[in-house]
């Protein structure tokens, strides 16, 4: 499912900037932009692939003839999990 931090940073992204439905969705160009172009859209492409396999984001609403992507209630559950594993970790809690 998730194998790098960049995948969480993607998904992240989504949720930060409230992309969690149809209507509220981003393209992948928006997405790049939106992370400081650090990937590729190629990158982000390929990662979004597998999160559309995965559920955890599905397709948006076209925006002309590019696909939008916004996250999904079980992408934005794994990530909660994520951040408060993450967060219980830097506390030193197990």
């Amino acid at each position: 499912m998730l194998t790098n931090k960049n995948d969480i940073t993607i998904l992240r992204r989504l949720y930060k900037d409230k992309k969690i439905n149809k209507l509220q969705s981003y393209t992948i160009k928006d997405l790049t932009e939106a992370l400081d172009n650090k990937w590729s859209s190629m990158k982000i492409r390929a990662t979004l692939n597998e999160f559309l396999k995965n559920n955890l984001v599905e397709l948006g609403f076209k925006a002309g003839r590019s696909n939008t992507y916004f996250i999904t209630e079980c992408g934005i559950n794994t990530l909660k999990n994520l951040l408060k594993e993450e967060f219980s970790l830097s506390k030193g809690e197990e």
